[in-house]
């Protein structure tokens, strides 16, 4: 110990170090002479008290007072000891659970731990809070699903609902509206109305030939002319979509093997695009029809340039290589039609089972296999003229001989005109 130590801090460290008490008194008796070697004043004041009877634990109590304010001594016992060290260790484990959450005690600067009833309550708030939240989210994202489905059921009945339907169907509900929704003046309607009535063009009122006469009809050869074997014509069918239908024709005329496009206008209300009237390639030409349906797309009103016709719709694009190839398929049978794109019909017995076309009986129906059953049932009757090359003749053919029922059915319904020319074919 040097010289300038305090007394007191020299006693506390000797206290907490010592447990063997005779080993104590030894240890406190050598401070002490240390001590009163050290400072004249404090020997005579130590000589006093051991000429009254003192003794060195009596001069520790008066050092300890001086140091601490209290005479009395903490238990040198192992008990006392091992009480006190529990204790503390008990205070920092507490402090080390709550040491984040814990604010810091101004006196001391230690970090005070919070209450266990005050810690658990703000989880059990922000747990609560938190739970609310999402029941009202979810509660909104309910309430929005339902809102957007009834505006669109208002809408398709609103819209798509017709008189023609029974008392229970879409187009008798009470308390709504059984016409559709009038989004023109009743006079601009009505004539809409009677001028979409006009389906046919009075000369295809009547078929000119009959079935018998078409079958019977032989085909121009393409080994007449040279051009008939090395380029094809395009006929596009398209309606108000001119995006779709410039990016076509851009592609299309680009090709080596198209010797013209002709795209079939059914628009009467509006004029084709000046950039596809004049369109830089040359090979452009619009042949406008005064009749929305889809046998005009087979009605031939400008002669085309080759017997080999590729009937495309205005959303199909494809590579001129591909094109080019199948062109070359069909100049070796030029009496088929060979294309990209094919369907299947299946029988459906009386039962509502379905079979495939050789397993049809006398009682079966007919229904049209879409996509997904032609490529389930690997196998196709007819191919679609949405993109597909064609026998120029089969143009006449289509709307010469065709059964006017059926001719009568496609105008009506913009539908079925692929079956209606694999059957004039």
């Amino acid at each position: 110990m040097s010289v300038g130590a305090r007394p007191g801090r020299a006693a506390k460290r000797l206290i907490s170090e010592m447990k063997d008490p005779t080993a104590l008194h030894l240890q406190l008796d050598k401070e002490n002479m240390d001590i009163e070697n050290a400072n004249p004043a404090r020997r005579r004041a130590s000589a006093d008290g051991m000429s009254d009877g003192g003794s060195p634990r009596q001069s520790l109590q008066a050092l300890w007072s001086e140091a601490g304010g209290s005479s009395e001594l903490p238990g040198a016992s192992n008990a006392s000891h091992e009480a006190d060290r529990l204790h503390h260790r008990r205070a920092a484990s507490s402090n080390i659970h709550y040491g984040r959450r814990g604010s810091k005690d101004s006196s001391t600067g230690q970090r005070k731990s919070p209450s266990k009833h005050h810690g658990g309550g703000s989880r059990k708030h922000r747990r609560t809070a938190r739970v609310a939240r999402q029941v009202w989210l979810a509660a909104f994202a309910a309430f929005g699903a339902a809102f957007l489905i009834s505006v669109h059921v208002f809408l398709y009945r609103a819209l798509f609902a017709s008189d023609g339907e029974g008392e229970g169907g879409i187009g008798h509900q009470p308390g709504r509206l059984r016409q559709p929704l009038r989004l023109q003046p009743s006079s601009s309607g009505e004539h809409a109305a009677k001028k979409k009535q006009i389906t046919l063009a009075p000369e295809d009122e009547v078929a000119r030939m009959t079935l018998d006469e078409a079958r019977d009809h032989r085909l121009a050869s393409l080994d007449d002319r040279a051009i008939d074997k090395d380029q094809y014509t395009i006929r596009i069918n398209t309606w108000r979509r001119d995006e779709q239908l410039l990016l076509s024709v851009d592609h299309h005329a680009s090709c080596d093997g198209v010797k013209e496009v002709q795209v079939v206008w059914c628009d009467s209300e509006n004029d084709p695009p000046d950039a596809l009237v004049q369109h830089p390639s040359g090979k452009v030409r619009v042949e406008r029809h005064e009749i929305n349906s889809l046998n005009e797309r087979f009605k031939v009103l400008i002669d085309p340039p080759t017997l080999g016709i590729l009937s495309l719709d205005d959303d199909v694009l494809r590579p001129c290589a591909a094109l080019d190839a199948a062109f070359l398929r069909w100049t070796r049978h030029p009496d088929r039609m060979v294309g990209f794109d094919a369907r299947t019909v299946v029988a459906v017995d009386e039962e509502g089972d379905e079979r495939k076309v050789d397993g049809a009986t006398a009682s079966s129906r007919w229904k049209y296999g879409y996509m997904s059953t032609t490529e389930r049932s690997n196998e196709y009757v007819m191919t679609l003229p949405r993109a597909a090359f064609v026998h120029r003749d089969y143009l006449d053919l289509y709307t010469m001989a065709l059964p006017r029922e059926m001719y009568r059915f496609v105008a009506e319904n913009l539908e079925c005109e692929d079956v209606a020319m694999s059957v004039s074919k």
